[in-house]
């Protein structure tokens, strides 16, 4: 059996370096992109396990990517993690609306992320 494979769409390359070395060192397969529209290319390519996903991205919002997500006639069910800086009480209620299945707020230790996949 192969590696679970997650997709990061993140614009921080910095950020986006760091989630993919400790994932990988975590034993997941890791594929990144920086854009909703390559992403989400990804997503049907490739068919990800999981996708954390930036609300704040160059060519849109993540949050529109995790609504095409969930109405993916097969992949619908694909967990999303939304990872961002905005803590408004409103932004993480509009993020479940568009059916994050979690949503963390940044910065965010990678081991806390790390930890919180043991269940995916």
């Amino acid at each position: 059996m192969g590696k679970k494979l997650i997709l990061i769409v993140e614009d921080n390359s910095e950020l986006s370096l760091v989630l993919e070395q400790v994932l990988s060192e975590s034993g997941y397969e890791v594929i990144t992109s920086d854009l909703v529209a390559s992403g989400y290319n990804i997503f049907i390519n490739r068919k990800p396990n999981l996708v954390i996903v930036d609300i704040n991205l160059p060519d849109g919002s993540g949050l529109e990517l995790c609504k095409k997500i969930r109405e993916h006639p097969y992949l619908k069910s694909t967990p999303v993690i939304i990872l961002t800086a905005q803590n408004e009480i409103e932004e993480k209620i509009k993020g479940f609306s568009y059916g994050a299945d979690q949503y963390l707020v940044k910065p965010l230790p990678a081991r806390r992320l790390s930890c919180g996949l043991m269940h995916f």
